[in-house]
């Protein structure tokens, strides 16, 4: 087997643990007749050192361009009193987009003899064997760095996009928002198909050069939030987004995205980069 493997070292004991694992991955192709080409990139605290942004765009095009990515850990108290946009859990959220990452896979094993090292009863934890599946998918009223409230006049302090927004275009509407320091992000309406899925083109910009595209699948539903005022506790009803998954477009996309007869059709690319037909995909979208 050949394969070229993009390892992102990351902070802390990120680059410790990611030399390890390479060094077992150089002895499985060894010991199996495997080809691993490898090739280190930057991300979190160490690419904000290094290029002040937490995931720059040659880390994004090199793992898109590779069969499996090894990530090592990002994070550190250094970072905390950057903007949120500039920390290096920034990185690790645009990562999981670009790639498409919807679950962390996390297996719990009890191995024989480790059992009186578990803070549960060895009868208890003896011969465990499980697989935790967390779903990365979440509601848009949820933290994160390219979310937005849907009631924005409400609820835009709460989330990085404070601040106002503007409408442009003539037959088709974008809604943009700037920052105070160089960022921005707006998005466009592609079209709804039939079972009610929104499709939006998004671009998002976190200060640096990049200037990251993706189609977002949205789906409107209804749900009833608690509040309190003068009478006690009240309910409302509220519409809200829940995101079905995205498509990235990668850095400086430009061309043209169109759905017809249930296909969501991404275009040559014309943009900076040029990548022209590379970057076409078609998906079915009911």
């Amino acid at each position: 087997m050949q394969i070229n493997i993009t390892t992102l070292p990351g902070d802390g004991i990120g680059p410790e643990v990611t030399r390890e694992a390479v060094n077992v991955l150089r002895g499985v192709a060894d010991a199996f007749g495997h080809q691993f080409e490898v090739t280190e990139k930057q991300v979190g605290g160490a690419a904000l050192v290094a290029a002040n942004e937490p995931l720059p765009a040659d880390t994004i095009d090199t793992c898109l361009n590779s069969g499996a990515v090894l990530l090592g850990a990002v994070g550190g108290p250094v970072f905390d009193q950057y903007p949120a946009s500039l920390r290096p859990e920034a990185g690790l959220l645009r990562l999981r987009k670009e790639l498409g990452v919807f679950a962390n896979l996390r297996p719990a094993i009890c191995l024989p003899g480790l059992e009186n090292l578990s803070p549960l009863r060895p009868e208890i934890v003896r011969g465990t064997d499980v697989m935790i599946v967390r779903e990365l998918l979440g509601w848009l009223s949820d933290p994160a760095p390219t979310v937005v409230a849907v009631d924005l006049s409400a609820a835009n302090r709460s989330n990085r996009f404070f601040g106002d927004f503007r409408v442009s275009g003539n037959t088709r509407k974008w809604v943009e928002w700037i920052g105070s320091k160089g960022e921005s992000f707006r998005y466009a309406h592609i079209d709804t198909s039939p079972s009610g899925v929104q499709m939006l083109e998004c671009y998002d910009r976190g200060g640096g050069t990049g200037v990251f595209g993706s189609v977002g699948l949205f789906a409107l539903e209804c749900d009833r939030s608690l509040g309190e005022d003068m009478k006690g506790v009240t309910t409302r009803e509220r519409v809200i987004l829940k995101t079905l998954g995205s498509l990235s477009l990668g850095d400086r996309y430009f061309g043209e995205i169109s759905y017809r007869d249930g296909l969501l059709a991404i275009g040559p690319d014309e943009g900076h980069f040029k990548r022209g037909n590379d970057a076409c995909r078609n998906l079915p979208v009911k």
